[in-house]
């Protein structure tokens, strides 16, 4: 589990995570955080007497004073250095220790490449083999950038049926593809392994979409899921792309003996809201959502959570490949069956997927599980497997596959990251997880998720794995970025 301990320094760093999820997360390590905000009120009350004291013309006084505040922060490091040997996962928070690009151990044919959105400009630096390759300063501002970028994924977020997807703009994802890559894809040799830490608007863009080539003129044909562009070059055909919230937790994780999970056995838990699989009439998660309609659209809520017959479909592929998996469907996927996961070397969550406040009562991401029998006003705070919920479990995993809608969004934290599902579960020692950054469309989704996991099985590297399923995706008709640019592979490719 090293590891992962290590990989949740980095994260809890980059993030600075605060408040309830973070305080829910560190429960546990009370005596800890009590000693060291004992430590840092002294020091504080130490220095602001100094401060008085000379003010008053009692140098001597104020420098004793000084003396005592500089010996108790010397004990106060002291004791930060024994925690991060003991409890590297609080001990992130007390004292983050930055890291550059340069610094991040990378594979032979890899590439780092790092980004920083400012007011005035976007900073990107690229290295390779522990040097500086090139860095580019790209006038753009942070508003114009945001724009872009959010103006580009519009299409891809709204789209509710097949012919929606016309309004994908391929010029647009060539103009982003100009700004964020063209000035550093020459120093990128042959197909590119790239690991890309983003910033800001930045961590909710699929770079694997963007577009490096283009007609005059770009036809979106007739296909049979819906109109597709033809004659693209996307970044997906010449680079291989994995992403990671932080240089911090990147290189600690690469430091790290990485190891793999406790088994080769697989746990899935899919479809909690398949008909017929809870009790009465409606069934018990259609009784939840019922009472959490009270404050929204029962409609709109009933059709977000509908059954997802395909992910039955998806169970059945993977017990074939994984004889020995542990997969649980309908009322069976509930948060009490979570016990015996860190055992898993593959996690599949197929289910649905809730931003924070998408849903009353729900202020964090959120996956849906089958809840417990009882009143439905009781139900509210069960049967979702939240992003608190997520940081408390002790993964040995290779892999978390999230193939629920938006998985890989959430809130920014003061630092680098996005507090998603998809970063609580690298916390809780994943290795890596696949998460989505868009509602994405069912069919499509367990193709990918099956072809992913045959890839893995056959011995391929995830990030290979995650490169070929996209490829086979295009190959058998669902050309259109909607359906294969939603996934993205975060953490660790081995």
């Amino acid at each position: 589990m090293l590891a992962a301990s290590l990989l949740q320094v980095g994260m809890m760093a980059s993030a600075g995570v605060a408040g309830k999820v973070g305080q829910e997360a560190f429960a546990s390590h009370a005596e800890a955080l009590k000693t060291e905000m004992v430590l840092e009120n002294q020091i504080s009350a130490l220095k602001r007497q100094s401060i008085l004291a000379f003010q008053k013309g009692q140098r001597e006084a104020g420098q004793r004073l000084n003396e005592e505040a500089g010996k108790l922060t010397r004990e106060r490091e002291k004791f930060i250095q024994e925690l991060q040997q003991k409890n590297p996962r609080y001990a992130a928070i007390c004292q983050p220790q930055p890291v550059t690009p340069t610094q991040v151990p990378l594979a032979s044919g890899e590439y780092l490449l790092r980004y920083k959105v400012t007011d005035a400009a976007l900073l990107a630096w690229l290295v390779k083999d522990g040097g500086l390759v090139q860095a580019a300063r790209v006038p753009v501002s942070r508003e114009t950038l945001r724009q872009k970028v959010q103006q580009y994924l519009a299409p891809l977020h709204e789209v509710r049926t097949q012919a929606q997807l016309e309004r994908y703009d391929p010029a647009l994802a060539k103009e982003l593809y100009d700004l964020l890559l063209k000035p550093l894809a020459p120093q990128i040799s042959g197909v590119g392994q790239l690991v890309i830490i983003t910033d800001d608007i930045l961590e909710v863009l699929p770079f694997e979409s963007l577009v490096i080539e283009a007609p005059a003129r770009v036809e979106m044909a007739a296909g049979q899921f819906g109109p597709q562009p033809r004659g693209l070059k996307y970044v997906a055909d010449q680079f291989k792309v994995s992403y990671y919230y932080s240089a911090t937790s990147l290189k600690l994780m690469r430091q790290a003996r990485i190891e793999r999970g406790a088994s080769s056995s697989l746990f899935m838990m899919a479809d909690p809201g398949a008909r017929g699989s809870a009790p009465g009439p409606q069934g018990e998660v259609q009784r939840r959502l019922m009472s959490l309609a009270q404050k929204g659209d029962w409609r709109n809520l009933q059709d977000q959570f509908k059954p997802l017959p395909y992910t039955m479909e998806l169970a059945e592929k993977l017990k074939v490949l994984f004889p020995d998996a542990r997969i649980l469907v309908g009322t069976e996927a509930n948060k009490q069956n979570l016990t015996g996961i860190e055992k898993h070397r593959y996690l599949v969550f197929a289910t649905h997927g809730i931003l924070a406040k998408e849903l009353p009562y729900l202020l964090e991401p959120a996956l849906l599980l089958a809840g417990e029998s009882g009143p439905p006003e009781e139900l509210r705070p069960r049967g979702f497997l939240t992003m608190s919920d997520v940081m408390k479990l002790e993964l040995n995993c290779d892999n978390a596959t999230l193939t629920a809608c938006s998985t890989g969004l959430g809130r920014r934290a003061s630092g680098e990251g996005v507090m998603s599902l998809g970063w609580a579960f690298q916390y809780a020692g994943a290795k890596s997880v696949l998460v989505s950054l868009w509602k994405v469309e069912e069919k499509s989704t367990i193709l990918l998720a099956n072809q992913f996991f045959e890839k893995l099985k056959a011995g391929k590297d995830k990030l290979t794995a995650l490169h070929e399923a996209r490829a086979e995706l295009r190959r058998q008709g669902y050309e259109h970025p909607f359906y294969w640019a939603a996934f993205i592979l975060i953490g660790e490719k081995i």
